[in-house]
């Protein structure tokens, strides 16, 4: 009896799990939580005949694929008989005529919020802006140059024979500027920076060569054209007309302003 007794006591002792002494669980550093990631994209969606490209300066150039995405840095060049459209997020369409070279130098901001930066080293290209860009920007620079769009559709040809600069805004509000002046384009108006050195012109309407151009390289605009002819046509007709290329040839350009600021067209 005495032996069941003490058995007894000492399995009353015994340990139950409720009150077994653990080891503190170690402390974590808080979870990192990673930067967003920016997620915006240039993918080409189109190509005819001859397009190249390449991932940056320093990779090789090769054959462009519908669907091939370009990262900042990446560059696209097309042939004499060259196409392509370039997609950019959220919902932009870059149009690429012949003979273009340009780099995609900057793709920030967010979809919400986009931050576009072309490099346009020579040739063609529009832009077709189909949502707000609610404060961000979008910009093509060339040599002698930058043009940027704020709403909806801009041109940017840059002649690197002759270091012209023609740009035209189809439809909303565009803008050329250079260390020299800064002029504001509405719609159906263009201006050109005649060579190196000097400020834009003044706005004009669109010539009949512009308007034609917009109507051979970019669908999206088709039902604009229309329109802009009908209301362009009368100043094509007047006598002192003169079509932009050949202005730029014949006519004596506005020199440097001294002790420039700005310079803006209402």
């Amino acid at each position: 009896m005495a032996f069941i007794v003490i058995m007894t006591a000492c399995a009353g002792r015994a340990a139950t799990p409720s009150s077994l002494v653990t080891a503190p669980a170690p402390t974590l550093p808080p979870a990192h939580t990673p930067t967003p990631q920016n997620s915006r994209t240039a993918t080409l969606a189109e190509i005819t005949n001859r397009v190249e490209s390449r991932l940056s300066s320093e990779s090789a150039w090769g054959e462009a694929v519908v669907g091939q995405t370009l990262p900042a840095g990446g560059e696209v060049r097309t042939g004499s008989d060259g196409e392509s459209r370039l997609d950019l997020s959220p919902d932009t369409v870059v149009r690429i005529g012949p003979d273009t070279h340009f780099t995609v130098t900057g793709l920030s901001g967010s979809d919400e919020q986009p931050n576009t930066l072309l490099n346009l080293i020579s040739g063609e290209l529009w832009v077709i802006l189909n949502s707000s860009l609610n404060g961000g920007s979008f910009d093509v620079e060339t040599p002698i140059g930058s043009a940027s769009v704020r709403g909806s559709y801009l041109s940017v040809d840059y002649d690197a024979t002759s270091d012209s600069l023609i740009v035209s805004c189809l439809e909303g509000q565009c803008r050329l500027r250079n260390d020299f002046g800064v002029v504001d384009l509405l719609a159906e108006q263009e201006t050109f920076i005649a060579r190196q050195g000097l400020a834009p012109e003044l706005p004009r309407p669109m010539d009949p060569e512009r308007i034609e151009r917009w109507r051979r390289f970019v669908r999206e605009a088709a039902q604009l054209i229309a329109p802009a002819s009908t209301r362009l046509a009368p100043t094509w007709g007047a006598p002192d007309f003169i079509a932009t290329r050949q202005a730029i040839q014949t006519l004596v350009p506005r020199p440097p302003r001294p002790g420039f600021c700005a310079l803006r067209s209402r």
